[in-house]
């Protein structure tokens, strides 16, 4: 049961570190 609930954490953790990096990208480009 722990180890399912840190993997769902984690996954959800590197979705929004990725999305994040995702967002400052297009901002870089947007906004140089």
């Amino acid at each position: 049961m722990v180890s399912i609930l840190m993997s769902y954490v984690l996954k959800r953790t590197n979705y929004y570190y990725f999305e994040h990096i995702y967002v400052s990208k297009l901002d870089n480009i947007h906004y140089p």
